[in-house]
C-alpha cells in the first residue's frame, strides 16, 4: 500500500483541513490574497508528518509521499500576512523570492 499526497500548509488548524487546507486564498484579485487571519507554524506541518507518517507505519503502508517539496508561485512575504500564498502551500519549504544572476 502506498499513500500519495498527504500533509497539509503552515498554518495553525490547517491539519484539521488536510486536503483543503490550501482554499484559504481570494482569488477574486489579481495578485491573490490571503483571505482571514492565520497563524503561520511550520510546527503543524511537522506535527502533521509525524502523526500521518506513525499511522501508514503502523497500518503496514510501504510509502507515503508528502504533497510536495516547494510550491514554487506560493511566495513567502514575511512583512504582509495577506501576501504571504505559501500559507496555502503544500510545500515543506517556504519560497521567499527570486534572484537575478548579473
Amino acid at each position: 500500500m502506498v499513500a500519495t499526497e498527504f500533509g497539509c500548509t503552515p498554518y495553525v488548524g490547517s491539519g484539521d483541513r488536510g486536503g483543503m487546507a490550501w482554499a484559504i486564498l481570494d482569488h477574486s484579485v489579481e495578485p491573490p490574497v490571503v483571505a482571514g487571519d492565520f497563524l503561520r507554524s511550520e510546527d503543524e506541518q511537522a506535527s502533521y508528518f509525524t502523526e500521518l507518517f506513525d499511522v501508514f507505519e503502523e497500518a503496514g503502508f510501504d510509502s507515503a509521499f508528502w504533497f510536495t517539496f516547494a510550491t514554487y508561485r506560493a511566495l513567502h512575504d514575511a512583512g504582509d500576512p495577506r501576501k504571504d500564498l505559501d500559507l496555502a502551500a503544500y510545500g515543506t519549504v517556504k519560497m521567499t523570492g527570486r534572484t537575478r544572476r548579473s
